[in-house]
């Protein structure tokens, strides 16, 4: 079984201001990055799909992020940028990217 999460600072998507996420919620936001389904989550986490899909609710709100598309590629940036200032760095790309432009090809990962 995964071990729990204790309780994140995670900057809000729009401005950075850190938000305290439950241990709960921060959980499922992990197994967003990872790209886990909402079943697959509530199988990992022992509760109802439901369940997830208030926690999926409740990250976007706190976080300020207008789709359950977006949650999902801000918690892949933020568990899986390897650097070791990943927090300064997807701050960057957030504030530089504008939602119909790519990614500079220099900056894509091969």
């Amino acid at each position: 079984m995964p071990k729990k999460p204790n309780s994140p600072t995670i900057p809000r998507y729009t401005d950075g201001v850190p938000v305290t996420i439950p241990p709960r919620e921060a959980e499922c936001f992990r197994y967003c990055g990872d790209g886990l389904t909402t079943w697959e989550m509530a199988r990992i986490m022992n509760v109802k799909e439901k369940t997830i899909a208030s926690f999926k609710a409740r990250l976007k709100d706190r976080l300020d992020l207008e789709s359950t598309a977006k949650m999902i590629h801000y918690a892949t940036l933020y568990f899986h940028l390897e650097c070791d200032n990943a927090q300064r760095s997807l701050r960057k790309i957030i504030e530089t990217a504008s939602p119909n432009t790519s990614v500079p090809r220099s900056e894509q990962s091969t």
